[in-house]
């Protein structure tokens, strides 16, 4: 086959994935199963107008790269996942992500599946999509809710526990050892080291070769064109050394995020409509020339069986896992997080074309998920209402992620309060404590001249020693690294320092000496602009 009968059938599932999508949205679907229904009919299961090819395989990789890139710069949030560790979200996710799992590996056990082939496939139908949970939840006017937050919270957690569990699994598959728990830390540790190195890079080379490039180029989209060239690059450089490529462009996407979200944020917007315009609906459309309706010669129960396992095992786990996180509405919370999406289907083709599943399987897991993909939004849709939650119970589980979509458009000015919450470095820790605000964690440290000069924790202060709170003055106690926020700042950064620092509220200060404080922004601000009280 020529290499224009290749372009031919490129252009044609880009023209027919973009028409199907279009049609699908306006129905009030996801649009992705356009871009799959595309390929499935032009595909040899239908029409037999277009059949895979190396430049569609090319193209279908790049999909996936760019695909599980972008989830990790836009969807994972590392800082505000780990914050939520302790807290009933993260109960809720694991239970949502074990008894489908747990379920799907019995099933793939029982039809004759080999314990790799079958752990991969039960993280696949495990995890949840971030991407159509959020995109429901905007299109129903819920995210701004309590309820919205909750299943937006737990839906990125389980997604996250899900993508690494899968790739641990990938790993495993690749490089057989002998023993089975010296291999998981093998993989592990190259997992580790590799987004170790990824971060370094990110955070140190990175802002110096963004730097550069502002100071000495003239060319439009330079740094855009790196990026995507760093991104193949550590792609290449992970495959050789056994690290997955889908799995690479996860990691690097997660390192880079680690970096302010200014220095990336056009680059980042220009790939994602690159990927979305032209990688992603080959993707798709690829996953659908690959589907073949063999499945159909399988059993009548196996098929029932996996299909019910997909579907009622994630609607059941998550269901038990809000019960287990004693949420207050777990049938709705249950309609979100079962979702499946974009990143369940590029995992999908991934066991497939590592021969981990054969075609039958992957056609049957494929149409399970999209059934899924249907399934959730419309029971989003019919079962979502209205929740009295208490939203002061639930500031804690703010993400960045979640914020940076509830509060699009809103900056720190507009949710920052009056308030300075400030104490005078010389007075000492006992008279401090006297005259302390109830609830307070977080107090800004000024000095005679009403300067920023640190900021000191309530909490950390009761817990040093008593006899010296009467000689020691809080500013020889307080914390010098100053964490501060200015008005024009958008909500999701502010989020994140919080995350990241635990400090709680930030000191505004004025953009044009950082040592006048003219406010304070908090968890309590952002929760209360969120979710008015009625």
């Amino acid at each position: 086959m020529s290499a224009v009968e290749g372009i031919l059938f490129l252009g044609l599932l880009i023209i027919g994935g973009k028409v199907f999508e279009e049609l699908f949205v306006k129905v009030k679907l996801p649009g992705l199963l356009g871009n799959v229904l595309a390929g499935l009919i032009l595909g040899p299961s239908f029409l037999s107008i277009v059949k895979p090819t190396t430049e569609i395989e090319l193209f279908t990789s790049l999909g996936i790269f760019f695909l599980f890139f972008l989830v990790g710069v836009e969807e994972i949030d590392l800082a505000g996942l780990l914050s939520s560790l302790r807290r009933r979200v993260f109960y809720t996710a694991t239970v949502s992500f074990l008894v489908p799992f747990l379920l799907s590996f019995y099933m793939s056990q029982s039809i004759g599946i080999n314990n790799i082939s079958s752990l991969a496939l039960a993280g696949v139908i495990g995890l949840s999509s971030l991407g159509v949970v959020a995109k429901t939840l905007s299109d129903l006017g819920h995210l701004r809710e309590p309820v919205g937050l909750e299943i937006f919270s737990i839906t990125a957690i389980l997604e996250f526990v899900g993508l690494i569990t899968i790739s641990l699994i990938l790993q495993l598959s690749a490089e057989p050892l002998s023993s089975a728990p010296f291999q998981l830390l093998v993989t592990l540790g190259r997992m580790t080291l590799f987004f170790i190195v990824a971060s370094l890079f990110s955070l140190k080379v990175l802002p110096i070769l963004l730097r550069f490039i502002r100071r000495h180029t003239e060319v439009k989209g330079v740094f855009f064109g790196v990026l995507i060239g760093i991104v193949l690059l550590f792609v290449y450089i992970g495959e050789i050394n056994g690290v997955h490529g889908a799995i690479t462009s996860l990691l690097i996407g997660l390192a880079l995020s680690q970096m302010p979200k200014k220095d990336y944020h056009q680059s980042i917007s220009g790939l994602r409509s690159i990927a979305n315009g032209i990688f992603v609906p080959i993707f798709f459309a690829g996953v659908g020339l690959q589907i073949t309706f063999k499945f159909l010669e399988l059993d009548l129960s196996l098929i029932i069986g996996f299909i019910l396992v997909v579907v009622v095992g994630k609607f059941s786990g998550a269901f038990l896992g809000a019960l287990v996180g004693r949420m207050k509405y777990p049938l709705w919370i249950s309609s979100g997080v079962m979702a499946k999406g974009s990143i369940d289907l590029a995992l999908m083709l991934t066991l497939f074309n590592l021969n981990l599943i054969d075609q039958k399987i992957f056609s049957l897991g494929t149409f399970s998920i999209l059934l899924l993909l249907v399934i959730s939004p419309l029971s989003m849709r019919l079962l979502l209402k209205k929740g009295d939650e208490d939203a002061e119970k639930i500031g804690e589980d703010l993400i960045p992620t979640y914020t940076e979509l509830a509060c699009e458009g809103v900056n720190v000015k507009d949710v920052m309060s009056n308030n300075t919450l400030t104490v005078r470095d010389k007075i000492t820790i006992d008279e401090f404590l006297k005259h302390l605000e109830k609830g307070e964690r977080f107090y800004n440290v000024v000095d005679k001249e009403d300067k920023l000069i640190g900021h000191v924790s309530a909490k950390a202060l009761k817990k040093s020693r008593r006899r010296y709170w009467k000689t020691k003055s809080v500013g020889s106690v307080m914390r010098k690294r100053r964490i501060r926020a200015f008005e024009d700042d958008d909500i999701s950064s502010i989020v994140e320092k919080m995350s990241r620092s635990g400090i709680d509220p930030i000191p505004v200060v004025d953009s044009s000496d950082t040592s006048k404080i003219i406010g304070t922004i908090s968890r309590e601000n952002i929760t209360s602009f969120l979710f008015p009280k009625k």
